[in-house]
């Protein structure tokens, strides 16, 4: 049998921006002192995106590119800097520093688009009123300890004679106290934009020598470190971190590495036991 690869749309256009820039530039003593500041807002109307599509329509995809999105994104740009260049010693310092936040006006008709996968999960997802791709999972409470705490948190039943979730596992929280992780528990947890980035640049130069120092960072960043669920999720037996030798092994021996073997729960889930501050 065959079936279409992909859905065209015939209606696609160009995607569209509206920027505002608000700026001050100034120069002072002989243009020794420099600096400039500046405010922007730019809105992104008719973003393309790709509209999941119901399996049963038979495309191969699943989904069909739209001009559904719209994007708002503002921020505040500032630098200043000094620069000596009279006599045979001359150098310079210039630093700058800038915030940008970004929000989700409209996906058109969709509530929520998916915004990528890991291990055939959604890691991300794009919302209104949320940041593009913002990380999307299981929120998480330590390690179950014993049989009572699992008990007093789930509603189990017995599979092939076992309880799926055990002490050893992730406790994963209620959200909206059902008794059952399932995909209604997923949250926000975390956010993929700095809230600020900087730099500095300094250069000093005599005669024929000259010296250069650039650094530059950013501040308030969540990153998905998918190493942890190689090194640490213990998925196979085999190429483990070192950390999984602190592993929960019995009541009191860890509240943060889950046990070997447990609910594959532990090492498939999104969660935030993989992100991590990235300043």
């Amino acid at each position: 049998g065959t079936t279409a690869g992909g859905l065209a749309n015939p209606d696609l256009k160009w995607e569209e921006t509206t920027m505002m820039n608000i700026g001050l530039d100034f120069e002072l003593f002989n243009s020794k002192l420099t600096g400039a500041v500046e405010y922007f807002n730019n809105t992104s109307d008719d973003l393309l995106m790709s509209r999941p599509l119901a399996g049963s329509l038979g495309i191969h995809s699943g989904s069909v590119t739209e001009n559904v999105g719209s994007v708002e994104t503002n921020g505040v740009e500032f630098n200043i800097g000094y620069n000596d260049y009279d006599g045979d010693f001359t150098w310079s310092a210039n630093l700058n520093v800038g915030t940008s936040t970004n929000e989700v006006k409209s996906l058109g008709s969709n509530e929520s688009l998916s915004g990528g996968t890991f291990e055939s999960q959604d890691i991300s997802r794009i919302e209104v009123g949320e940041p593009l791709f913002f990380f999307f999972g299981y929120e998480t409470d330590g390690i179950y300890q014993t049989r009572a705490e699992v008990d007093a948190n789930l509603n189990q039943t017995l599979v092939d004679g076992e309880f799926p979730v055990n002490p050893g596992d992730i406790r994963f929280v209620d959200q909206n106290g059902d008794g059952q992780i399932n995909a209604d528990d997923r949250v926000k947890i975390g956010n993929p934009y700095p809230d600020f980035t900087y730099g500095l640049n300094l250069n000093a130069n005599y005669k024929q020598l000259d010296l250069n120092l650039f650094i530059s960072g950013v501040s308030g960043v969540d990153v998905y470190n998918t190493n942890i669920y190689d090194l640490e999720g213990m998925p196979r037996l085999f190429n483990a971190g070192t950390n999984v030798l602190n592993r929960w092994t019995g009541p009191g021996t860890s509240n943060s590495v889950p046990a070997a073997g447990g609910n594959a729960q532990n090492f498939n889930s999104i969660s935030d036991r993989f992100v991590e501050d990235g300043s």
